[in-house]
């Protein structure tokens, strides 16, 4: 990590853009420089943030805007309104849409993660981190006798038997508390998709759950309309996947359900399903 500081007596005037090029010549093989930010500190004291926060590669030159977010009518000066229109075109022309295939979302059009601008893509440290994690685990597998095997696991106990180099916290307590209901509440949180989590105030008509199914798990004297009320019933619907067709297996289609999960915050603000259909 540097910090660098350049000084002049010079007057820079009404700052609009900081211009920031890597060396094209100066340095083989490449290393991609992580640029944090240009703080300039003018006579008057007053200090001026144009952030970067990214990686810039041999021969790149970027263009700085000031830290002060402004909207595009906001914009005082034709070369910064300049500078917004070619970074967007820039963008534009840098990501694209391809179709993988027909009624699968679109994919990005790059063919190698070597195309992939700088700024997003793996480092190299933690490209070389993941080929390692890669090779060692394959010699492991292999020296366990386990690489290719298809013998099937029969509890979670067996997989500890596997894996016992790869051991972290997290791992642990999954592995300890995977039955739990608060625990596959959390994992609705802290899963792919907790949007379509929504708050109930009216069950779906297809979703017949009375007050005697779900009184065990509320609190003591209370019901599933007053939880209601109160805003601690959740739902999680999945009637957007309704019609869609399944899988075939065995020329027969899979049978798949709109699944539905009702969900109850309960006093201690822990998460817990309560009904699945």
């Amino acid at each position: 990590t540097g910090t660098y500081t350049v000084k002049t007596s010079l007057s820079l005037g009404k700052l609009l853009l900081v211009k920031v090029e890597k060396d094209p010549f100066l340095y083989l093989p490449e290393d991609e420089w992580y640029f944090s930010k240009v703080v300039v500190t003018t006579p008057e004291g007053e200090a001026i943030l144009f952030p970067c926060y990214r990686w810039i590669s041999r021969g790149e030159l970027v263009e700085l805007r000031g830290g002060r977010a402004m909207k595009d009518f906001e914009e005082d000066h034709p070369l910064l309104t300049d500078h917004r229109k070619k970074e967007l075109i820039h963008k534009k022309s840098l990501y694209q849409w391809r179709i993988m295939a027909e009624g699968l979302p679109h994919i990005n059009h790059f063919e190698h993660a070597s195309e992939l601008p700088t700024e997003i893509r793996f480092s190299k440290s933690k490209s070389t981190e993941a080929d390692n994690t890669k090779l060692i685990t394959g010699i492991e597998l292999k020296l366990k006798g386990l690489l290719g095997s298809n013998e099937k696991w029969e509890c979670i106990e067996d997989m500890k038997k596997i894996f016992w180099c790869k051991k972290t916290t997290m791992s642990e307590y999954v592995s300890e508390h995977w039955k739990e209901d608060d625990f596959y509440g959390s994992q609705f949180l802290n899963g792919v998709n907790p949007n379509v989590i929504k708050r109930c105030s009216e069950l779906p008509p297809n979703f017949p759950v009375t007050e005697e199914m779900v009184k065990p798990f509320l609190t003591e004297g209370s019901s599933l309309q007053k939880e209601m009320e109160k805003g601690n019933i959740f739902l999680y619907n999945q009637k957007r996947m309704d019609g869609i067709p399944p899988r075939v297996k065995n020329g027969e289609p899979l049978h798949v359900t709109a699944g539905l999960c009702l969900l109850y915050v309960n006093p201690e603000n822990k998460f817990m399903p309560i009904a699945i259909q």
